[in-house]
C-alpha cells in the first residue's frame, strides 16, 4: 500500500508541476506590452470641423503616434480609442440584410479588418456598409488596437449626415490613450451643410 501510495504523490506532483508550468507558460504568451512610462500619444491628423450633407455618409481617417520616453515611435503598443458623444450608439446602418440596423451613424471602423491588400478605407463606404463580410470592421468604443512599425494607430471614423442634421453629433470628443494614464482627445464638430 505505500508503494502505490509514494507512487501516485510522485506523478501527482508531477503532473501539477507540469500543469502549473503549462497554464503559467499560456497566460504568458505573446501579448502586445503596454507602452512605457513616460511615452506619450499624439492625434497627428485631428478632423476638428467636418462638413457633411444631410444624407451623405463619409469616412475619415485619424492617425495618432506613440512615442516613447526617449522620442522615438514605439511599434506593437497598445492603445485605446474612445468615442464620446450624443447619440454615438444610435444604430442606423443594416450590414447584414437582417432589416435590423446594426451600425451606428457615428462608427469607429478598424482599418485592417477588411482584409489584405485594401485597408477598409480604401473601400467605398456603400460597399462597407453593403457587404457582410466586412461587419467586423465597424466596431464598439472602446477600442483596443496595437501601433504599426512606425509608432502608429490607425481608424477610420463612419460619419452619416442623417443624425448630424439632428445636432446629434455635435460635440463629439474622440479619445486615444496609452492605457497608463496619458491620453489626447481632440472635439470633433459635425455640422450638416443642407
Amino acid at each position: 500500500m505505500n508503494k502505490n501510495k509514494k507512487i501516485f504523490t510522485y506523478y501527482g506532483c508531477a503532473a501539477c508541476l507540469l500543469f502549473s508550468i503549462a497554464v503559467f507558460g499560456l497566460g504568458c504568451g505573446v501579448n502586445p506590452p503596454q507602452a512605457p512610462f513616460g511615452s506619450n500619444v499624439s492625434i497627428i491628423n485631428p478632423p476638428n470641423d467636418i462638413q457633411i450633407g444631410e444624407n451623405d455618409i463619409t469616412l475619415r481617417i485619424i492617425e495618432a503616434l506613440v512615442t516613447g520616453p526617449d522620442g522615438q515611435p514605439l511599434n506593437g503598443v497598445l492603445v485605446e480609442w474612445r468615442l464620446y458623444g450624443t447619440n454615438i450608439n444610435d444604430l442606423l446602418h443594416d450590414t447584414d440584410g437582417d432589416g435590423v440596423p446594426d451600425v451606428g451613424g457615428l462608427q469607429i471602423i478598424d482599418n485592417e479588418a477588411c482584409g489584405l491588400p485594401l485597408k477598409c478605407s480604401q473601400i467605398s463606404v456603400t460597399e462597407l456598409l453593403g457587404n457582410p463580410a466586412f461587419r467586423d470592421a465597424f466596431v464598439n468604443t472602446p477600442y483596443i488596437n496595437i501601433t504599426n512599425d512606425f509608432g502608429i494607430s490607425e481608424i477610420s471614423m463612419l460619419i452619416s449626415g442623417e443624425i448630424a442634421r439632428e445636432g446629434g453629433f455635435d460635440p463629439t470628443t474622440l479619445e486615444i490613450s496609452l492605457l497608463n494614464g496619458t491620453t489626447d482627445s481632440i472635439q470633433i464638430s459635425i455640422n450638416t451643410g443642407g
